[in-house]
């Protein structure tokens, strides 16, 4: 069995954040688009693929510690009758289509991904609102020009500067920080 700790250069310790941040790097450095037509970066980004789908499931981590580990069971994957694997299921590029990026992104609505808003950016958002609102009364002087669309752009702005305005108002004056 292979150490898959080592693989992906972080210890038997290591913290959740530590493992994906290793795997990034690690898959980064070894994705077959960066080194085409070898094989050998195929093999080692497919190990540093499985490693981290065993290391990041606290399940499957609890039972490789413990030595039982079958890394293709209940995978979608199954042994053939050549002895090789079949991937009926299996996609090592999941865990990249289902990547969150790092950056933050700030809405009002009840997703549990999305980071609280701060009071700094409760004011650069309400500048930046206000900025909106601005444009969107001036641009309506001009709205019948365009007239079918004119008029719906420029009120769209002005209803979206408002929401956002008052939402970044509600968490500055709600704010302990």
């Amino acid at each position: 069995m292979e150490d898959y700790y080592a693989l992906l250069g972080v210890s038997k310790t290591a913290a959740q954040d530590e493992i994906k941040k290793a795997y990034r790097n690690m898959a980064f450095k070894w994705h077959p688009d960066r080194n085409p037509g070898d094989k050998a970066t195929e093999e080692k980004f497919k190990k540093i693929n499985e490693a981290y789908s065993v290391l990041s499931d606290p399940e499957k981590r609890a039972r490789y510690d413990a030595g039982g580990f079958d890394p293709f069971a209940n995978s979608g994957r199954s042994q053939t009758s050549w002895g090789g694997y079949s991937n009926e299921s299996y996609d090592p590029f999941r865990e990249w289509a289902n990547y969150t990026n790092t950056r933050r992104y700030y809405t009002y609505s009840s997703d549990e991904r999305q980071e609280p808003l701060g009071r700094g950016d409760a004011f650069a958002k309400l500048a930046w609102k206000f900025l909106q609102i601005c444009i969107g009364l001036w641009s309506l002087k001009f709205s019948w020009l365009l007239f079918p669309i004119g008029p719906i752009l420029s009120l769209s702005a002005i209803v979206n500067g408002f929401t956002g305005a008052s939402a970044a108002l509600k968490v500055l004056f709600s704010s302990k920080k």
